[in-house]
């Protein structure tokens, strides 16, 4: 079994990149020969989280979800990085989820919440990403937004918030489309101490986890009430996503983190995420048995039919994830 590559940064390479603002690490535009135009991250402490990039990536690709590359790099002068290739088109431009929102509701008129965040895609007529082959399922922009909010459950992402997720628009057409998911960074437990990993319990991390959306009262909501919520308004463009996650055997995560060149990742942190990554997979495995099998998912009829028939069961409630109050009027 190979390593993951390590791209080497040339001096001259670097010398013409340009930094792009926003952000805690250090993020630079930079043209190579191969493959392009990448966008480096690093930060001064070599970014020991680069790991949690790469192998996030890697885990999208498992389950065919659209997102951003990322592999490996070193600079000229032995900081690490990580590059990620710059996923917009020829002729596009990028709008952040901050600016959608705004945009839909007016600065300072919304709270950023699941449903907020779903609407605001379906409101602004997105469309899929052309160069991705999706699941039938998966029909419309906010699906597939969905289907993320998935798998940063899985990967334990408690960092999407309204600028780390957005759109481009093609300047000729006006045309709009979902960008692939990015910047997982604080995923895996990244934010732990190394000595936390030892004695800390995957099932404990999870209950104490805190999304970066809004719950009731203004309160932050958990990642299990993320989950929770995202599938009792998409039960069937998550249910796919959920289904593919639940397939993947542990032994082929655990090989994933095995290819990590040495020194990327101290030994703790990789038992941890391993162990994470299995129990977020098994607690993803039992919502998808109480959802309703797809073909029993009520959807409405292209003729727009008010009400669905009256002996279309209810999605079940799920015991492990307690449902959110209501927010207050």
């Amino acid at each position: 079994m190979t390593n993951f590559s390590v791209l080497e940064i040339s001096a001259a390479a670097f010398e013409n990149a340009q930094e792009i603002e926003g952000g805690a690490a250090e993020k630079y535009r930079v043209n190579l020969p191969d493959p392009g135009t990448v966008i480096l991250k690093l930060d001064e402490e070599s970014l020991n989280g680069a790991w949690v990039e790469k192998i996030t990536h890697e885990l999208a690709k498992l389950i065919d979800l659209p997102a951003a590359t990322y592999e490996f790099a070193e600079l000229f002068d032995g900081r690490r990085a990580i590059i990620s290739g710059d996923y917009l088109q020829p002729n596009h431009n990028e709008q952040s989820g901050k600016s959608l929102l705004n945009q839909c509701f007016g600065k300072g008129n919304y709270s950023y919440t699941v449903e907020t965040v779903l609407t605001t895609a379906d409101l602004n007529q997105i469309a899929l990403p052309l160069k991705y082959i999706l699941p039938p399922q998966v029909e419309t922009a906010a699906d597939l937004l969905a289907g993320y909010l998935v798998f940063d459950y899985w990967i334990d992402n408690i960092d999407r918030h309204y600028e780390n997720w957005g759109i481009q628009i093609d300047t000729t057409t006006g045309r709009k489309e979902l960008l692939p998911t990015y910047d997982h960074g604080l995923g895996l437990g990244y934010l732990l101490f190394e000595e936390e990993y030892l004695d800390l319990d995957p099932a404990n991390h999870v209950q104490n986890q805190s999304s970066a959306f809004s719950g009731s009262k203004g309160r932050s909501l958990s990642m299990s009430g993320m989950l929770a919520t995202v599938v009792s308004i998409k039960p069937n463009a998550v249910r796919v996503w959920m289904e593919r996650i639940t397939q993947i055997d542990s032994q082929i995560v655990t090989q994933l983190f095995d290819r990590i060149p040495d020194g990327w990742i101290g030994e703790p942190a990789k038992n941890f995420a391993i162990e994470l990554l299995e129990f977020n997979r098994q607690q993803i495995a039992s919502i998808c048995e109480l959802i309703l099998p797809l073909e029993n998912v009520y959807r409405p009829h292209p003729d727009n039919s008010p009400e669905p028939p009256n002996d279309s069961p209810d999605p079940p409630s799920n015991p492990r994830i307690p449902p959110q109050p209501p927010t207050p009027p």
